[in-house]
């Protein structure tokens, strides 16, 4: 499990890196998750919907300074 933190640590580094570089990144990112999250989201179990709802809100408040294309 550690090792698997890792490998999502430093992929979000990555990412974030990416998107300082290049702004316009931040919007397919976004969209991108967008996509992601609404399909598991509609795929989940209905015990884990709500689950995979707020999962996904902490997601992308937490990256909304990387999303904005200010």
């Amino acid at each position: 499990m550690q090792n698997n933190y890792l490998k999502l640590l430093g992929i979000h580094i990555l990412i974030g890196a990416l998107i300082y570089l290049l702004r316009p990144l931040g919007n397919f990112y976004f969209y991108g998750i967008f996509i992601y999250f609404l399909i598991r989201i509609i795929s989940a179990k209905r015990q884990l919907k709500t689950f995979e709802i707020v999962r996904a809100c902490a997601y992308v408040l937490g990256g909304r300074g990387y999303f904005a294309n200010d």
